[in-house]
């Protein structure tokens, strides 16, 4: 009877399921994409804030550059006001247009001023845009305004800025209107538009 040596070794296995490898993948896969959506979702209202804050600053660039155009425009005529500081100002009577793009306002005596500054990140130093409603019964011969911005530590930056100059011959008749463009210096280094006022300090 032949004789039948013992094979060395251990006996070999079989491997896994057809569908064994798949489903691994398919498992590391949905560990990596399911995340990955909840996230995208959760941060959505962030990239939609950042986007319209970038429309924001391109829509108040254009606005500015308008404003500058007609301030040059004024002045080739001869016809510009004295502005003090680092103001700039310009009077556009009946234009009511565009009010919605002030999101602050407030009251001082008869006049309503409505205003809008840009954000840290889309400016080195702000700008405010504005408009100044007479709803009373005289003309407005000197406006002065005054930008206060608080820095993160709670100390004041004050700097105050004409928007009609006394004794200039530009005035504020009743039921006009007069927007305006400021750009003041006086900023703390972490200034914010959440933590900035405007106030009246002269009114004639």
């Amino acid at each position: 009877m032949p004789y039948h040596s013992p094979s060395s070794g251990t006996p070999s296995r079989r491997g896994c399921l057809p569908g064994c490898g798949c489903f691994v993948i398919g498992f590391g896969c949905g560990l990596v994409v399911i995340p990955l959506l909840v996230y995208l979702l959760l941060s959505w209202p962030w990239f939609q804030r950042q986007t319209d804050r970038i429309y924001d600053t391109h829509r108040l660039s254009r606005q500015l550059e308008e404003v500058t155009r007609r301030m040059n425009a004024a002045a080739d005529k001869g016809s510009a006001g004295r502005a003090a500081g680092a103001a700039g100002v310009v009077s556009i009577p009946g234009e009511e247009g565009s009010m919605s793009d002030f999101n602050r306002t407030f009251a001082h005596e008869s006049l309503e001023i409505r205003f809008r500054c840009t954000e840290r990140a889309a400016t080195e130093r702000p700008f405010i845009h504005g408009i100044v409603i007479n709803n009373g019964s005289e003309t407005l011969r000197h406006l002065r305004l005054e930008s206060v911005f608080v820095s993160g530590e709670g100390h004041e930056s004050r700097e105050e800025m004409d928007i009609i100059a006394d004794g200039s011959p530009h005035t504020l008749a009743p039921g006009e209107q007069k927007r305006f463009v400021l750009h003041p210096r006086a900023v703390p280094p972490d200034w914010s538009a959440d933590r900035m006022e405007l106030r009246v300090t002269a009114l004639r």
